[in-house]
């Protein structure tokens, strides 16, 4: 044992792990943020065609739609993670929610294609 590990379970020192069940709380929570986001992609890509034919857009807009959201996802992933560290996962994973909620509500409102491909990029992801 090293003089850390002594500090650390001495007799005057506090409890640093969380409860047994407290661990698992928030897989439920993660789970669901991680269904969104891919139930969100499989239902973009199965409303192509009616965006395309409703918004008259090209195959470019429609194909940035995609492409937008894949990239900004993977770009923003990293980041968030640290974001999460920092500010407190809790937090960010909270903002990252009502962000993207935002984000796809204005996609559903999008009068023109260029404002569904900016809105669909602005689908970013909770951090884990």
């Amino acid at each position: 044992m090293s003089g850390l590990d002594l500090a650390l379970t001495g007799p005057g020192a506090r409890r640093l792990a969380p409860a047994p069940w407290r661990r698992w709380v928030a897989l439920p929570v993660v789970l669901t943020g991680t269904f969104v986001i891919v139930l969100d992609f499989f239902i973009v890509n199965v409303a192509l065609p009616s965006m395309q034919a409703e918004l008259r857009a090209g195959s470019g807009a429609i194909e940035w739609v995609v492409a937008g959201y894949g990239v900004t996802f993977a770009t923003t992933l990293i980041t968030a993670g640290r974001l999460g560290d920092r500010f407190g996962r809790r937090r960010m994973f909270s903002l990252g929610l009502a962000l993207f909620t935002m984000a796809s509500a204005a996609c559903g409102a999008a009068p023109t294609p260029a404002v569904l491909v900016v809105a669909g990029c602005c689908r970013v992801s909770p951090p884990p």
